[in-house]
């Protein structure tokens, strides 16, 4: 593994990226600007950036990728399918499933007919086809792609490769949100585990294992391991990530609903603000997660009395929103 690989692979983003920037400078020097060869560093780039929240800046990169890719090796190579998948992912983080999963659906037609159904490749657009279903709640739909993916990789990896984390991971949303919470934690911990010993207790993937933990003793009301586990994860967010990154908003968000329901009111209007100025900044006014942010903190202001307050945040969002393209997308968080 190459060094900018590696640094990335760490959540090291800020090493990375010179080192990416200038892979991609030497072989457009060398190559020219058409080059098929540049397809996999503009890639890099881009994954790094989608990464960082840096949404406005990832997709130019894979859309260049993309293009070169389908000119210079034709519209079914493999290489067409890392892009196809990079932009299904950035679609997918901006609220903008059904582009996600045409995008995911072609990338895996392409990686089954070039490689073959049982290569890892496949596995990656079954585990973001799942986490498509899972954003619209349709678990029994998603637990298949997770077991597929999982299936797949173990049988060409080995158990405790870092990447069956994610369908394990997956596969812990899909029995948390159907209540089967000893599955669920079982599915986590085993995700948890793996990241950790080959990630690091710190990597942003160990965040989200560690993050599906804590909204599963929420539920359990197991608060005070659950708080642990909100406060480990915003850390290792903010430290990997930077404090404005849509991934603490999201841990934000649902660190505020675990003290609103335990009716700390400061402590939850204090996180939702958080969340709500940094998903407005990092996703836009009308993502569908920002609005359910803004939809919880101004109803928690109105419990409160704080009428105005509210109505006051809620003006300003509707200012724009005859504008906004994905007003009406899917709200999950």
């Amino acid at each position: 593994m190459n060094l900018p690989n590696l640094y990335h692979r760490r959540g090291k983003y800020e090493e990375a990226e010179p080192l990416y920037q200038r892979a991609l400078r030497i072989r457009e020097l060398v190559l020219g600007l058409q080059d098929g060869l540049l397809a996999s560093p503009l890639y890099n780039l881009a994954e790094l950036y989608r990464r960082q929240g840096r949404y406005e800046e990832a997709e130019p990169l894979y859309q260049r990728a993309l293009s070169i890719g389908k000119q210079a090796f034709g519209p079914e190579h493999m290489e067409v399918g890392y892009s196809l998948n990079g932009l299904a992912m950035l679609c997918a983080e901006q609220g903008k499933d059904e582009e996600a999963e045409l995008l995911y659906q072609q990338a895996l037609q392409i990686w089954e007919k070039t490689l073959g159904p049982e290569h890892t490749f496949v596995a990656y657009p079954l585990i973001n086809l799942g986490e498509i279903f899972v954003r619209q709640r349709k678990y029994e739909e998603a637990k298949p792609f997770y077991q597929r993916a999982l299936q797949i990789l173990e049988r060409v990896l080995g158990a405790n490769h870092e990447l069956i984390a994610h369908p394990l991971y997956g596969l812990g949303e899909c029995c948390r949100e159907q209540g089967k919470y000893e599955e669920a934690e079982s599915f986590y911990q085993r995700a948890l585990v793996i990241r950790e010993q080959m990630l690091g207790t710190k990597h942003s993937d160990v965040a989200e294992s560690v993050q599906g933990l804590a909204l599963l003793y929420t539920e359990q009301g197991k608060y005070k391991e659950a708080d642990l586990f909100f406060q480990r994860t915003l850390v290792i967010r903010q430290q990997r990530l930077g404090p404005q990154h849509s991934l603490v908003a999201e841990t934000l968000h649902h660190f505020a609903r675990f003290h609103e329901l335990q009716q700390h009111v400061p402590e939850a209007l204090s996180f939702y603000q958080q969340a709500l100025t940094i998903r407005e900044q990092a996703l836009g006014l009308h993502h569908p997660k920002t609005n359910t942010t803004r939809t919880a903190y101004t109803h928690l202001l109105r419990e409160q009395g704080r009428i105005e307050e509210a109505e006051t945040i809620e003006a300003q969002a509707q200012l724009s929103v005859s504008s906004s393209p994905i007003a009406h997308a899917v709200d999950h968080i």
